[in-house]
């Protein structure tokens, strides 16, 4: 029979505690409140090299309260674009192609639209084309983060 570790919700009010209580492997969550999240954010994440717009874009029936069908995340600024899709995959997919296809160009319309289409070349849906449909979602959503970094 397995057992199971005792789960622990551990409230931290820095950086440091947080690291500290995960070392000891008794804290399964640690919530920190916006201290926490703060430090996340301008002690860890990387700020953006300067002329790097971002952009978050989601497909949802309700919005704010649903799961994406689709989302996608674009980065792009100087000679770099990154861009990222989400519930296409089992994990978040690199849309590599659709990067390819805008770094270093202007955002127009029309080079949205081929990094869209670059995004899904090579695409496959579900056997019995069973979410067919979210490829194009796909494609729509590349588009539009591309073109809201503009």
């Amino acid at each position: 029979m397995k057992t199971w570790k005792k789960f622990a919700n551990v409230n931290a009010k820095t950086l440091d505690e947080a690291a500290a209580l995960m070392q000891k492997g008794n804290a399964a969550i640690i919530a920190g409140g916006t201290d926490l999240l703060g430090a996340l954010r301008f002690e860890i994440l990387p700020t953006p090299a300067a002329g790097v717009k971002s952009a978050f874009i989601k497909f949802a029936i309700r919005k704010s309260i649903d799961f994406p069908i689709v989302n996608c995340a674009a980065a792009i600024g100087g000679e770099n674009a990154r861009g990222r899709l989400n519930a296409v995959h089992n994990k978040p997919y690199r849309a590599i192609k659709a990067e390819e296809a805008i770094k270093g160009k202007i955002i127009s319309e029309a080079n949205a639209e081929a990094a869209g289409d670059a995004a899904i070349s090579g695409a496959k849906s579900l056997p019995g084309d069973r979410n067919k449909w979210k490829i194009q979602i796909a494609k729509a959503m590349v588009k539009r983060a591309i073109l809201a970094c503009a």
